[in-house]
């Protein structure tokens, strides 16, 4: 669920203890507890801030987006740059910067990577669909993009602003977000004749498994 510290925060307080009381009479003795964890694009507007806030809800997870489109604008020059996370078309700083807030915190972070670059996508998509990344992205162009990630976080690689100094390592990825919605992933469907069949799952069939290669 979204992290949400505005009107919304009792209510979802009170759904919180709700939730944890009917769990409670149902989760067996000595059952793992959930992990809590929250999705949002707070952490690249409000800074410490928010990492401040989420680390007092007890959270273990932070879920940052990854706009493929911002962290790989332009097309790799060959195969060799397109996994490279140190190549030209590739640009990460922003990332790089909020992945570091939570060093020490407790909070692991964990990349919800989508929405494709333009020259990732073939043409004759409508419009809206092309511009938001969502358009047929190119699974092996995806996989590319998944190394390149892993290697970046891995926890040995030297971060750019200080030699002296590694990233931090990002152990979960999740690949493409809401891919059963076509504001997310498209087309959904296909229509042969009179007919349509589903066309959404084997495109993410596709970029799931490139991206899962990858890491």
């Amino acid at each position: 669920s979204d992290l949400d510290w505005g009107a919304r925060g009792p209510l979802l307080r009170v759904a919180l203890v709700v939730c944890c009381a009917l769990g409670l009479a149902a989760v067996p003795a000595g059952a793992t507890a959930l992990t809590r964890g929250f999705a949002d694009d707070v952490w690249f507007t409000g800074g410490s801030t928010w990492v401040q806030k989420t680390i007092a809800t007890g959270a273990k997870v932070a879920l940052l987006e990854v706009d493929w489109s911002a962290v790989e604008p332009h097309a790799p020059r060959d195969a060799a740059d397109a996994a490279d996370p140190g190549a030209p078309q590739y640009d990460f700083g922003y990332l790089d910067s909020v992945v570091k807030e939570f060093v020490g915190t407790g909070v692991s972070v964990a990349f919800e990577v989508t929405h494709a670059p333009g020259w990732a996508e073939p043409p004759g998509g409508p419009a809206a669909l092309e511009a938001g990344g969502d358009w047929r992205p190119n699974a092996s162009a995806f996989g590319a993009l998944g190394r390149a990630l892993a290697t970046r976080y891995s926890g040995t690689y030297k971060d750019p602003t200080d030699p002296n100094q590694a990233l931090p390592r990002v152990r979960y990825f999740e690949a493409w977000v809401e891919p059963n919605l076509a504001v997310h992933l498209a087309p959904q469907w296909l229509k042969h004749g009179r007919t349509w069949t589903y066309a959404a799952p084997g495109i993410y069939r596709g970029l799931l498994n490139a991206f899962y290669a990858g890491v």
